[in-house]
């Protein structure tokens, strides 16, 4: 049947306590009585705090005990490790709202910015800059055709390569 509880629900001991549903403050605290989010929890003896795992028992995401997080893996190595599934041709993607791709990992090691199978490793799809501060040192405007080298890429009537600086050949 069903049960209600009125007031504080504690699973655990009076010195360990696993579970509290804190109803006066809205929290439930896993592991603690001392949470401070809606939902908080600590791990105990050196366990990690969480796992979030698929129906037949796969890690999907994991909080190890270190801090670092696994998505596809139950030991991620990194602060941010990601493994994709062996039939995924990019196991790691970003997308905007509207499903274009902003950033792509390959499961061939490929990088691709703008497109969703990069062919090379550093793929870029639309106008490409580098530089620091505010001034671009190289620049490629896809749409015009013109590189600039040591200028923000602005070309003059019909200049497809602008060098501001030496050339050295």
């Amino acid at each position: 049947g069903n049960g209600v509880v009125n007031g504080n629900f504690t699973v655990g001991t009076t010195s360990d306590t696993l579970l509290l549903a804190d109803i006066a403050n809205s929290r439930i605290n896993i592991g603690t009585t001392t949470g401070n989010a809606t939902l908080f929890v600590q791990a105990k003896n050196g366990a990690n705090p969480l796992t979030v795992a698929s129906q037949t028992g796969s890690s999907i995401l994991t909080v190890l005990a270190n801090g670092n997080v696994g998505i596809g893996t139950d030991s991620g190595t990194a602060t941010f490790s990601v493994k994709g599934n062996t039939t995924s041709t990019n196991p790691f993607e970003v997308n905007s709202y509207t499903n274009d791709n902003l950033f792509v990992v390959s499961s061939n090691g490929f990088v691709g910015f703008g497109t969703s199978s990069p062919s090379a490793r550093a793929d870029v799809w639309g106008n490409l800059n580098v530089g620091t501060g505010t001034i671009s040192t190289f620049f490629v405007n896809t749409s015009t055709g013109v590189v600039g080298i040591g200028n923000n890429g602005t070309a003059i009537a019909d200049e497809k390569l602008r060098v501001s600086g030496r050339v050295r050949a």
